[in-house]
């Protein structure tokens, strides 16, 4: 991401809703795992271009993942998620 220039890349999963919230899985877990600090607004991506990190943004591809409850978008939220496309192409 250096090399091309970016600052920051939008990481997307699709996936069911144990997936993402099973022990110690999270996707803020997942993201901080590697090299690249999780941004949840712009002065994130500011604050990682500053450090000279590379910056990632959560998202997940489709809504299947909300089942019947709709507490489970706040749920992910509190772990970083930022987007949500209600579609995942297939």
């Amino acid at each position: 991401m250096k090399a091309g220039g970016r600052d920051a890349a939008l990481f997307s999963g699709a996936t069911d809703f144990q997936l993402l919230t099973v022990s110690g899985g999270t996707l803020k877990a997942l993201a901080t795992a590697g090299k690249v600090a999780l941004c949840l607004d712009t002065q994130d991506v500011l604050q990682a271009k500053t450090a000279d990190q590379r910056g990632t943004i959560l998202s997940v591809g489709g809504a299947d993942f909300l089942e019947e409850y709709p507490s489970h978008m706040q749920t992910v939220y509190g772990d970083g998620m930022r987007t949500l496309t209600l579609v995942c192409p297939s």
